[in-house]
């Protein structure tokens, strides 16, 4: 503190063009004792604080080095850096890590919300259940901080979100009810009216912007309702075939194979799920082939993006990153664990468990030759490489070839999986 303290006087009184003795006769001390403050040999009394802040013409938080507030383009970067952190480094080292910025900044809710989402797409990593119930609670309380202080209507209610979802994991489904029924009602989606605003002041770059970002916010809400909609309806295969028919509709007006990937992927390894509890093998099968694909065919680092029809969206995208945790650069770790393969845990050695045996409805389909294709394509290191042909290929430790005729499938340019070359790479044609 001594020496950040003396710093800054240093930095502010050289900013002034000022000398120590000039310093010291504003505040009738001696000039050594100015000296003794910038050598870092002691510090300026309590009592002189605001005089000093006051001559420098700034807060006493600044004169003291306390930064409450981190601008939301740090936030980015600190967000990126940590996902980052979260995939290359010690889960504990990094964990450590978030709490002390969170320490520093806890009257930021912009930055202790991203912690908190943070350690909620990471808690898996933690090792054991008792652990990750731990960091789930680490966010919930943090989460509780953003709505104390927060000025900010929306980030509130995202912190409720959160702090729902971190409830919901940890299996306590009557208190989700009592956090978010109060919350139910007709909900006024205000990108129109911002729309129409920019259009009356003549910026309809603006207006198309935000309309963009809330049909594509939008969608990703009716593919959230429709899937969990799917998954309520176990007891009733028609219904159950029906929403995945209409959930198909929506990922293919969207393009979500290029839009949102990962979404995708999480949205046919629930399908092939819930199919393989309704007995319907063939079926589950078929989506494993399309989830194989699409998996296969994915450029590792995996972004969010726009499109040729969401054109601004990159815009918004970026301006909103920080702040909700849209439009980050996920590793190739994190996007196994987080956006392809939900429930994936890694061991103490790092090495990520497959997703389709971690899902326990697939178990049923594990003499499928689709099935251990679509096991196939994952390695411990869970790295997808592109090669500058073009042609995704997948690392496999595995060098022995793979079945070379799926079901009949072999022609097939919907599921045109190659044999193993002697490097030991599973290879599928560029799209």
């Amino acid at each position: 503190m001594e020496q950040r303290i003396g710093e800054k006087i240093t930095s502010l009184r050289k900013a002034k063009n000022i000398t120590q003795a000039q310093l010291a006769e504003y505040l009738h001390l001696v000039p050594q004792t100015v000296s003794r403050w910038e050598a870092g040999n002691g510090t300026p009394d309590i009592s002189l604080l605001p005089r000093l802040a006051a001559f420098f013409d700034i807060s006493i938080d600044e004169l003291m080095g306390y930064e409450p507030q981190m601008e939301k383009d740090d936030i980015r970067k600190l967000y990126k850096k940590l996902t980052r952190d979260f995939a290359e480094k010690p889960f504990d080292e990094t964990m450590e890590c978030c709490r002390e910025i969170a320490k520093k900044y806890f009257s930021c809710p912009p930055l202790l919300f991203q912690i908190g989402a943070l350690f909620v797409n990471h808690c898996t990593l933690s090792g054991t259940p008792e652990k990750t119930n731990a960091v789930l609670e680490e966010a919930r309380r943090l989460f509780g901080r953003v709505r104390e202080i927060s000025d900010d209507a929306e980030l509130s209610s995202l912190a409720v979100s959160m702090d729902a979802l971190c409830l919901l994991q940890l299996g306590r489904a009557k208190e989700v009810l009592a956090l978010l029924e109060p919350l139910e009602g007709n909900r006024l989606s205000p990108e129109p009216l911002l729309a129409s605003a920019f259009q009356m002041m003549g910026n309809a770059r603006a207006a198309k912007r935000i309309l963009q970002a809330g049909i594509y916010h939008s969608m990703l809400e009716v593919q959230n309702l429709l899937s969990s909609y799917m998954n309520c309806c176990l007891d009733d295969p028609e219904a159950y075939k029906e929403t995945f028919r209409r959930l198909q509709l929506v990922s293919e007006t969207f393009d979500l194979k290029t839009l949102h990937p990962g979404l995708l992927m999480s949205l046919q390894l629930s399908a092939a799920s819930g199919f393989s509890l309704l007995n319907n093998q063939q079926r589950a099968l078929e989506i494993l082939e399309d989830y194989t694909e699409l998996v296969l065919s994915c450029q590792s680092p995996l972004t969010l993006h726009g499109d040729s029809y969401f054109t601004l969206l990159d815009e918004w995208l970026d301006s909103y990153a920080g702040l909700f945790s849209v439009g980050i650069t996920l590793s190739d770790e994190v996007f196994c664990q987080k956006l392809s393969c939900p429930g994936t845990n890694r061991s103490s050695a790092g090495a990520w468990h497959n997703p389709l045996s971690a899902t326990r409805p697939l178990n049923p389909l594990e003499k499928s030759p689709v099935f251990r294709i679509s096991s196939g394509v994952w390695k411990d290191s869970g790295k997808i490489t592109t090669q500058s042909n073009e042609r995704r290929t997948y690392e496999r430790s595995d060098p022995k070839p793979v079945i070379q005729n799926i079901r009949g499938r072999k022609k097939s340019p919907r599921f045109r999986v190659h044999h193993l070359k002697t490097g030991g790479s599973l290879r599928l044609p560029g799209p």
